[in-house]
């Protein structure tokens, strides 16, 4: 596993993806923290509505990162070349997993961080920081690691560019899909299991509330935990009954 990582880590620095992406995580709340605070001034409360506003954006960058990574392993037979030498298909999907975590880690920290200290140096935080606050950073952080265990599941399984197309629009479709299926059920009960079951949806709570820890946070963690435990486990079935060719 460590030779593994070793390997994974190095062709992640060592490509360009990485920090272009990188760079856009830091770009976008400097650019609009600075924007709003030359057109309104200080204290507009923009870093506070900015915490939790581009989630579902962040899945998607994540996805451009990681899920190349593992497609490119595909296309290139390096994942051949992996089981080859004697490393099993089990520690290769984790060391996959372990690395795109990092990749969810790093690039939702660099946008807090340029958020944070860009909207305290120009005062637009009314309500951060708070406790409820870095509650919801927690549950965001989980919904984000359930929506990397997804993206490795699916790039892993379909091993072609159609599975990083798919992970990267994965979080749009889901919450379409979602949405209409509360719109046309037209059911408070259907809403509110919509509204705790699916990452997509569990964000909502908060997105424009940042100090509004959602009712079911609990529960919510659990089955994020849950998916997150299945998409690993499915992912690992999946691939040690792949035929690689």
């Amino acid at each position: 596993m460590s030779k593994l990582l070793a390997e994974g880590f190095r062709r992640l620095f060592k490509g360009v993806r990485f920090y272009v992406v990188l760079a856009l995580t830091v770009f976008i709340p400097a650019f609009v923290t600075i924007f709003v605070y030359i057109v309104d001034g200080k204290g507009s409360g923009v870093g506070d509505y900015m915490l939790f506003f581009l989630t579902g954006t962040m899945t998607m960058f994540i996805s451009i990162t990681a899920g190349m990574f593992i497609v490119n392993d595909f296309k290139n037979n390096t994942i051949r070349n992996k089981i080859i030498v004697g490393h099993s298909r089990a520690s290769i999907y984790l060391a996959n997993l372990i690395i795109s975590l990092f990749v969810a880690i790093v690039y939702q920290l660099a946008y807090w961080l340029t958020l944070i200290g860009l909207g305290k140096l120009f005062d637009e935080f009314r309500l951060f920081p708070c406790k409820e606050v870095y509650t919801n950073m927690l549950i965001t952080m989980i919904i984000i690691f359930t929506f990397t265990s997804a993206i490795v599941f699916v790039c892993n399984s379909m091993r072609n560019v159609g599975g990083f197309v798919l992970s990267l629009m994965m979080d749009t479709i889901i919450s379409t899909v979602a949405g209409m299926i509360v719109m046309f059920s037209r059911s408070d009960k259907v809403e509110k299991i919509a509204s705790i079951a699916i990452p997509s949806l569990q964000r909502d709570a908060f997105r424009y509330a940042p100090d509004n820890v959602p009712e079911n946070a609990i529960i919510m963690i659990i089955i994020d935990i849950a998916i997150f435990i299945a998409a690993t486990i499915g992912g690992i079935m999946v691939f040690n009954r792949t035929d690689l060719k």
